[in-house]
């Protein structure tokens, strides 16, 4: 049971509601707590392991909470906010606080994940180069087939091929011209928009880089059909357009000076990007459909 806990928030964080998460640990642990800022917060240079570490933070500022405690041999509780629904959905949180502070103090939701990261960024869902054509966004239920059609032909349209260089973990080199990359750590099915039909853990210690390099005009075309009308796949029965890497790292680049591209769908540019997964790196609270696919794959 945890004696102290440390409530890291923001400067404009709903005060409110960080006392009442405060009031319930109090009332129901008797747990001594205290908050500080995440700018404070980065600044520390020593943990205190008896402690749980919560957050109350947006997107990115978790994801600088993150980076700071990689490998460090702490607990962590990431509360859910609507300021975070990336991380949300990228490791499925509870969206109620009083269920998620519970679980915490049971222990048998803990549990050690990777952490995948590109130029020392944390990543939550996805690594895109180029365009890869819907594999990052599974088509809606409710799409007509007039809108699915008016979609494959607009993105016909818009082709483009581009070379990349990726080198693996295993000094493994190859060189490419494909339309796109998506790269990813893990995956639930059932929290997450891309094409995977299949839960992928987040404690393989691997990343998995798919290829999107037709060989043929017909081949492409096939390729974009498959991604627009049937929608999901599993990793053992991709198209044969599409190329599978996984690895402990990758890194990425190109024969131009630089390039575009998505980190979580956010905009970032670079000469060359080095993607690392970090095995066991973080240990902290999970929600029951994590914790059933870790002991899978334990």
């Amino acid at each position: 049971m945890y004696q102290k806990v440390l409530i890291i928030k923001s400067q404009a964080s709903d005060e409110l509601e960080i006392a009442k998460i405060s009031q319930y640990i109090e009332e129901k642990y008797s747990a001594n707590i205290h908050s500080v800022v995440l700018e404070t917060f980065l600044n520390l240079d020593e943990f205190d392991q008896e402690s749980l570490y919560v957050t109350y933070l947006s997107d990115e500022s978790i994801k600088l909470f993150l980076s700071k405690v990689l490998y460090q041999d702490i607990d962590v509780l990431l509360l859910a906010n609507k300021e975070c629904t990336k991380a949300i959905k990228s490791y499925n949180l509870v969206s109620d606080l009083k269920e998620s502070i519970d679980n915490a103090f049971s222990k048998e939701h803990l549990s050690t994940i990777d952490i995948l990261t590109a130029n020392d960024r944390v990543v939550y869902s996805s690594v895109i180069f180029g365009d890869v054509y819907g594999m990052n966004k599974v088509v809606l239920p409710d799409d007509s087939i007039f809108t699915r059609v008016k979609r494959f032909f607009a993105n016909l349209k818009k082709l483009q091929f581009h070379p990349y260089k990726l080198q693996t973990k295993q000094e493994n080199i190859i060189d490419t011209v494909a339309t796109g990359i998506l790269i990813y750590e893990h995956n639930l099915k059932h929290s997450n928009s891309d094409f995977i039909n299949e839960d992928i853990s987040l404690h393989d210690g691997q990343l998995n880089a798919l290829i999107l390099a037709p060989k043929s005009i017909f081949s492409l075309i096939y390729l974009l059909f498959v991604l627009f009308f049937y929608q999901r796949f599993s990793l053992s029965k991709l198209p044969k357009s599409i190329g599978l890497i996984k690895s402990e790292s990758l890194t990425v680049s190109s024969n131009q000076q630089g390039f575009d591209f998505l980190i979580d769908g956010v905009g970032v540019s670079a000469k060359e990007v080095h993607l690392q997964v970090h095995k066991d790196a973080l240990r902290c609270i999970l929600a029951k459909a994590w914790r059933k696919l870790l002991s899978k794959c334990r």
